[in-house]
């Protein structure tokens, strides 16, 4: 099962053969200018963000990453390495190799702090756990831009990018109230590793959002989002819950209930918590409902002009907000991959150099 499930994950490709990187991110970028939106001074309104064309100079560049396991996060690393090279900038790209490894995020800050980078780009594993690092970048006069992963509000980057923190458990709770109506059924919900923030607003943004509905939860596990972590994350919730008839769940959770289910007599229905190559897949396939997407291709690419335009001199807000869309068999048809996901042959890029 442990085989299946790794092989499962490796190999699954982007349906629809390869993607063509854009010419320019502006390409790419329509439909996800239209689901950013700007927050400043606790009101919220239109982005108008464009990307850049040029840069004046050969800026150098760190982004960190919790860890790059999974094609999710591969493809924020295609999207800044893509757009670095097609601006002509320089990135360095360092992975903790997990969310347990939050020290390890602080050394590689620091590190890119020593080595004079002129900007960094971080997916913090923690929401307040780099604030002392962002300020020794704010007195240093180095931008920090934060994506996808969420930030306390008084932390001291000068942009944020991210879907708020929990939007994506209300949307994916929402969707299911709507897909179940009144049918009564009982989930198992595992929103991502302890400790980080982020889950924990998932799950209890999520909880929420089944309210007044005839879903329930019969259960919430906390655990690392690596596939063969979760593969007893499942089997142990199957056999804790015996009458839970779905699951709720990080993609490394989905793509292992995926291996684990046909091994057994149960009948459970899968809703993902965001988006990966695998989900696409299972989508496609019928075996996985729905999930939220949030473009974290086009997401990157704005990361880093972030970052840029901050070098450049150019105003940024301060935090950029996106709203995601739930990918199911029907709005699925005629999306643009090339938004949300690396191509399938790609692999994780730690340098443009």
């Amino acid at each position: 099962m442990f085989r299946r499930a790794l092989l499962l994950a490796t190999s699954l490709c982007v349906v629809g053969s390869a993607l063509a990187l854009p010419a320019s991110a502006q390409d790419a970028g329509t439909k996800f200018e239209d689901h950013l939106v700007l927050v400043e001074n606790g009101q919220r309104g239109p982005a108008n963000f464009t990307f850049l064309d040029k840069t004046s100079k050969k800026w150098k560049i760190c982004a960190l990453f919790p860890h790059l396991k999974d094609s999710y996060w591969v493809s924020f690393d295609y999207g800044i390495i893509a757009e670095a090279k097609r601006l002509g900038v320089a990135v360095t790209v360092l992975q903790a190799g997990g969310y347990e490894f939050l020290p390890k995020q602080i050394n590689q800050f620091d590190d890119c702090l020593a080595s004079k980078a002129d900007a960094i780009l971080v997916a913090p594993i923690s929401k307040g756990g780099l604030n002392e690092s962002f300020q020794k970048a704010k007195d240093a006069g180095v931008p920090v831009i934060s994506f996808s992963n969420s930030v306390e509000k008084d932390s001291p980057v000068t942009s944020r990018i991210q879907v708020t923190s929990g939007v994506k458990g209300t949307l994916a709770a929402e969707w299911m109230k709507k897909h179940y109506g009144a049918e009564a059924h009982s989930i198992i919900a595992v929103p991502g590793p302890p400790g980080g923030g982020w889950a924990e607003d998932l799950f209890h943004t999520f909880e929420k959002g089944l309210a007044g509905s005839n879903l329930t939860v019969a259960g919430v596990r906390y655990g690392d989002t690596s596939v063969s972590a979760q593969l007893a994350v499942v089997q142990d919730s199957l056999q804790a819950y015996p009458d839970a008839d779905v699951i709720w769940g990080t993609a490394p959770t989905i793509e292992a209930a995926l291996a684990v289910l046909p091994g057994t007599d149960r009948k459970v229905e899968l809703v993902g918590a965001y988006e990966n190559v695998a989900m696409l897949k299972g989508l496609v396939a019928g075996e996985i409902l729905a999930f939220p997407a949030d473009y974290s291709v086009m997401q990157a690419r704005a990361a880093l002009n972030l970052a840029v335009k901050a070098l450049e001199g150019e105003k940024v807000g301060p935090n950029y907000d996106v709203n995601p869309i739930m990918l199911d068999a029907e709005t699925l048809k005629g999306l643009d991959l090339k938004s949300f996901l690396a191509p399938d042959d790609f692999r994780p890029e730690f340098s443009t150099e």
